[in-house]
């Protein structure tokens, strides 16, 4: 009779644990969802900014000091190219676009601003 009780405590404290580790394993994916979206989603709203001046900096005749960050971010000579990738913008653009997408893989939630988990 004591073997049965202590196999039946020793079986309750393997599934306590079990489920403390499974609860512990989705807390982190939640944190790393929580900040992919956070990250993608500034990400986002810099994209909104930066991609209308870029396509518009000839009409807006922009500073200077805008042009040349826009030039930095952009690479406007080798757009286009194969080589796409070494500019700023092409990773915050790239990362505007697929952050929800990743977030909702990784915690199935589908709620599109960050602040509202």
């Amino acid at each position: 009779k004591k073997s049965v009780e202590l196999m039946k405590r020793k079986s309750s404290h393997r599934t306590y644990m079990r489920s403390k580790l499974k609860v512990s394993r989705s807390r982190r994916i939640h944190s790393i969802g929580v900040l992919i979206h956070w990250v993608g989603f500034v990400c986002l709203t810099v994209a909104v900014v930066l991609l209308p001046l870029a396509a518009l900096r000839v009409r807006l005749n922009l500073s200077y000091e805008v042009n040349s960050f826009l030039n930095y971010m952009f690479d406007f000579e080798n757009l286009g190219y194969l080589n796409s990738g070494d500019e700023p913008a092409f990773w915050i653009v790239w990362l505007a676009l697929t952050h929800w997408p990743l977030k909702f893989i990784l915690t199935g939630r589908k709620v599109f601003f960050p602040w509202k988990n």
